[in-house]
């Protein structure tokens, strides 16, 4: 494969930009991201799900909590999902709660799918007696769904400062499927500037089953492994600290993956953790140069800037113009 770049602009409400540029690697499965990105630019898609994680203080856990309790309260008044009304609180929350949100989330996402919906006939005719509630709800479940990872993030972050990222895909989504020659390129060794294929599934893996010890979702058959390639994506910018640790801490993380696969005897539910497909941690697509410091980081992701610029090789899309090529 010829050399290769992927580059992202962002920019904040004060016309501050910021620009990142990427050397892509030279892989198959960077390539078949190559390929669905540009596929998604032409297609007319535009960056979509952006979000920002980076160390948070409780002030902003409270935020997000508040967002979230908001939510619920619409898609209760909208009348098609049932949630849970009890109060999520800084002192309340846990990840029990979070767990049982998420599969809220995730069994109305599958459900909704064609043609498994034709098999729910109550979520048929809600869909069909009320089609713009049903479309709020999806939405409001979706946006939800964002909130619990933040959540989960905000929570452990706020003794854990090793990590900072932003992510987005495009919403003309294609998808290709993983080989299992790419499932080894998986790993939680991140350095600054990394460019990781973001998971883009709906669900947990068994990983993330793991870390939330969340065995419900095993039991329940609701564990989704990453199996294909989006253009979804995740610019990661770990600590100095947390980078060197790399290598120690998937070492660790692997081993407690491990036992606690053997504990909760997770083969029993159909799931070979010891095969490639189990392996955790995210692909790397490419590499910055020059990435910002800790820092300087923590202050665009502050600014909560918005894409306005993607380009891979020679296609870019521009928000406000039609996708161009040099």
């Amino acid at each position: 494969m010829r050399s290769s770049f992927y580059r992202v602009v962002l920019e904040d409400s004060a016309s501050r930009q910021w620009e990142f540029v990427y050397r892509l690697l030279d892989l198959p499965v960077v390539e078949q991201f190559r390929t669905v990105t540009r596929r998604a630019i032409q297609a007319g898609g535009a960056p979509s799900g952006t979000h920002f994680l980076r160390p948070s203080t409780p002030e902003q856990v409270r935020h997000i909590l508040n967002e979230m309790q908001a939510l619920i309260a619409q898609i209760n008044d909208i009348g098609i999902v049932d949630m849970p009304c009890e109060p999520i609180t800084l002192e309340s929350v846990n990840q029990a709660i979070l767990n049982q949100l998420h599969r809220l989330f995730h069994a109305f996402e599958e459900c909704c799918s064609e043609p498994k919906i034709q098999t729910f006939p109550a979520l048929l005719a809600a869909q069909s007696r009320d089609p713009a509630g049903f479309r709020r709800t999806r939405s409001h479940l979706n946006s939800l769904n964002i909130l619990i990872h933040q959540a989960e993030h905000g929570l452990k972050s706020m003794n854990d400062l090793g990590w900072q990222f932003f992510g987005f895909h495009f919403s003309e989504q294609e998808r290709v499927q993983l080989q299992q020659e790419d499932y080894a390129l998986m790993t939680a060794q991140v350095k600054a500037g990394d460019l990781l294929l973001c998971y883009g599934t709906a669900g947990k893996s068994l990983y993330t089953c793991f870390l939330d010890d969340d065995m419900a979702v095993v039991e329940h058959g609701e564990v989704r492994q990453q199996t294909t390639v989006s253009s979804g994506v995740l610019a990661a910018f770990p600590s100095a600290a947390a980078a060197a640790d790399g290598p120690r801490h998937e070492r660790e993380q692997y081993q407690h993956y491990l036992a606690w696969c053997r504990r909760n005897s997770v083969e029993r539910y159909g799931h070979d953790y010891l095969s490639p497909s189990f392996r955790f941690g995210n692909i790397k697509l490419g590499q910055m140069d020059n990435a910002p410091t800790w820092d300087e980081m923590a202050a665009i992701i502050e600014a909560q800037p918005r894409v306005v610029t993607v380009q891979i090789d020679d296609c870019i899309w521009n928000e406000g113009h039609l996708a161009q090529w040099q």
